[in-house]
């Protein structure tokens, strides 16, 4: 029976060796992506552009059920108002994301350097 506890206390501390192996390596292969984006204003206005496209597409999809709930196809009024909550709540963060965005270039601009 100790042999079977130690075979097992080596299977757990090779697993954990593995999954700590290969965060590492995910965290450097995005270190090396990082790396590779000289200009990191890029790299936010194309995060900011996905983000914002997402939003668009919870918006038409709120839109697109509705439509289908109006028109009296298989959809129900439930999915309808669960579609349109996200569409809410997606747009008011996005709205409040944008509100900090600006708040914090205000800040950046009052400071002396």
């Amino acid at each position: 029976m100790n042999k079977l506890t130690i075979a097992s206390g080596n299977h757990q501390a090779l697993a954990s060796y593995l999954r700590n192996s290969k965060l590492q390596e995910a965290v450097n292969a995005r270190a090396n992506e990082a790396a590779k984006d000289s200009n990191p204003v890029e790299g936010f206005t194309e995060t900011l552009a996905e983000h914002v496209d997402s939003v668009n597409e919870v918006m038409k999809q709120s839109d697109a059920s509705a439509e289908a709930f109006l028109k009296g196809e298989e959809t129900s009024i439930h999915e309808v108002m669960i579609a349109m909550s996200k569409a809410d709540v997606s747009f008011k963060l996005m709205t409040q994301i944008g509100r900090k965005v600006i708040e914090a270039y205000q800040e950046i601009n009052r400071m002396q350097v």
